[in-house]
């Protein structure tokens, strides 16, 4: 009407009526508030205030088939809508941020980010996963939990070299706790072949292995090592070895 908006108007929503702005051009929407209220220039901004409306997206889909709603994200490091270049390791490729007011702003609480991990290629594009937290008297996030391109999950620490590796900080505590309140608490280490072991590695500051527990499941003999030689053997009769593999006697 003044040429700041294309269109200004309003949409029925839950048997009320909410402000829908467009900016020119239509780059710039806005429902819920005259004003858009975003951080970073987002095109869709949807406020809520008062009432009993919560706010937020609702996504709906009715389908006779095994697919689901979606959000996608795509990204491509060209300025030019609808042009392609190879995004790089480490770019961006979507995020999803939650905040909340601390009586004057809006401070980061928890986010999820994904981004490139690894040089990407025709039909190649490793990804990476990241989760964050802020910490109790910060506003500042932190990653707690990384899943890199291999499938590797890092819990505190951002270069996982296993399928699961935890590394802790907390001063001597305790980096993993079990508990079960309604039977005991239990850990299964389990091969899914019966040629196989079961192992529990114990490993020095460079991760090198400097102690083991073995269970073969051949004899169900149980072998304790230390620096790569067996120093005690169980065997499934009961038998304990000391510096022997095939133990006659109990001890």
């Amino acid at each position: 009407n003044s040429g700041n908006y294309a269109y200004q108007g309003a949409v029925e929503h839950a048997t009320q009526y909410v402000p829908l702005v467009l900016q020119p051009n239509g780059s710039l929407v806005s429902i819920g508030s005259p004003t858009h209220n975003t951080r970073v220039g987002q095109q869709l901004a949807l406020t809520a205030g008062g009432g009993s409306n919560r706010g937020g997206i609702a996504i709906n889909t009715y389908l006779a088939d095994t697919q689901s709603p979606l959000i996608d994200f795509n990204r491509s490091r060209n300025n030019t809508i609808g042009s392609h270049t190879s995004v790089n390791s480490g770019d961006g490729i979507g995020g999803l941020i939650w905040r909340g007011s601390d009586g004057d702003e809006y401070i980061d609480t928890a986010a999820l980010s994904v981004e490139v991990d690894g040089t990407p290629g025709n039909n190649d594009m490793p990804g990476r996963m990241m989760f964050f937290t802020t910490p109790d008297g910060t506003n500042s996030l932190v990653e707690r939990v990384r899943i890199d391109n291999a499938g590797n999950v890092g819990i505190g620490t951002n270069n996982p070299d296993r399928l699961l590796h935890v590394q802790g900080n907390g001063g001597g505590q305790a980096i993993a706790v079990f508990e079960d309140d309604t039977v005991n608490a239990n850990v299964l280490i389990s091969a899914t072949d019966a040629n196989r072991n079961s192992i529990l590695n114990f490993g020095d500051a460079g991760s090198t292995e400097i102690g083991q527990v073995d269970y073969d499941h051949n004899d169900d003999s149980m072998r304790f090592v230390v620096n790569a030689s067996e120093a005690i053997r169980i065997k499934s009769d009961g038998k304990v070895g000391i510096g022997t593999d095939n133990p006659a006697y109990e001890l």
